[in-house]
């Protein structure tokens, strides 16, 4: 397994960027183009896609609902992106098992169990911020984990994060059963993410309207999970990150620390190392089925010390950059653009 990584891309438009990432899930990270339409007249379900340029226009991404399912290789887990009135403003829904079906040229494809992760604003205004792109080209716990993430362009503030991030191997319950029809254990050992960050702000873990996920009523739909009659009802509910004192509300002394000043846990006094670790990950028992815990990231971590984009850290050979309260994995040996 290999980190693939397309660093400091500076997509013109977000119909390019938008384009950049469709190219890199399908040909770094081997995922399907399972269908596709132009938005005008350009239709395929065969897994070649009709999108084939990021400007307007026959086969262009740029084009009013001109969208893409981007399906992994091992046909567990669906993407649909699609444009709607202008380039900074996308609808983007998963599908944990089903799978997205139909469409048209104008009309996307839908799925029987999706969740819709974001409809509205996905990106700052045009030619102003850098898009960065990675993920795993094998899977991690079954899953094709990557991130898509735009910083501003002279100030390195973190405005759009998607994904799909798997849980750590054994950190959560063995599946027993199938995931169409589960008897006890994860069913979707992941985490799924789109948010764009509209205040100027950088991104924390909870408790506040920037978050990358939110502990409010409305939040980013975080996972697959199934309640109700024998446990065989599929439910989406929103996840938490715990982390001690993470509310951005708090005084100082937060963990994990926050971009406004805080202190945060500080170096490990015993190396004088930054503490990186991963995302404890719980049931929330405000929307929740089921309460309770889910797991813990396999990738991503939490930084302790108040650094931030574009610092970077390096551990175990492989290269993190400070995003607001997220350190995500960067380009090995690269160094982020502002």
């Amino acid at each position: 397994m290999a980190k693939q990584t397309q660093s400091n891309l500076a997509p013109a438009t977000g119909a390019a960027a938008m384009f950049a990432l469709q190219n890199f899930l399908r040909d770094d990270l081997g995922f399907v183009i399972a269908r596709s339409g132009d938005g005008i007249a350009a239709f395929d379900a065969t897994g070649t896609s009709v999108i084939t340029t990021g400007g307007s226009g026959a086969n262009g991404m740029a084009n009013a609902d001109a969208w893409f399912v981007a399906e992994d290789s091992a046909g567990e887990y669906s993407w649909l992106f699609q444009r709607n009135a202008s380039d900074i403003s996308w609808e983007v829904q998963y599908s944990a098992e089903a799978g997205f079906t139909g469409g048209s040229a104008t009309v996307k494809a839908t799925a029987t169990d999706q969740v819709q992760l974001l409809d509205g604003t996905l990106f700052l205004s045009n030619n102003t911020y850098r898009w960065h792109l990675e993920g795993n080209d094998a899977p991690i716990s079954g899953v094709y984990r990557w991130t898509a993430t735009a910083t501003v362009n002279g100030t390195g503030l973190p405005r759009t994060l998607v994904g799909h991030e798997a849980l750590a191997v054994g950190s959560y319950p063995t599946l027993v059963g199938t995931r169409a029809a589960p008897t006890t254990g994860e069913a979707d050992p992941s985490i799924q993410f789109a948010k764009f960050n509209g205040s100027g702000t950088n991104f924390e873990i909870s408790g506040n309207a920037d978050g990358w996920q939110n502990d409010t009523s409305s939040p980013v739909r975080a996972w697959y999970c199934y309640g109700g009659t024998n446990g065989q009802t599929p439910a989406y509910d929103e996840f938490q990150a715990c982390g001690y004192n993470s509310s951005v509300a708090s005084a100082d002394f937060q963990y994990p620390a926050d971009a406004a000043g805080n202190d945060g846990v500080g170096p490990d006094p015993r190396d004088g190392s930054d503490p990186c670790i991963p995302i404890v990950l719980g049931r929330n028992a405000r929307l929740a089925v089921n309460v309770g815990p889910k797991g813990i990231t396999s990738t991503l971590l939490i930084k302790g010390t108040d650094r931030l984009y574009p610092d970077t850290i390096d551990i175990s050979g492989e290269r993190f950059v400070y995003m607001g309260d997220l350190l995500i994995p960067f380009e090995n040996g690269g160094t982020p653009l502002v």
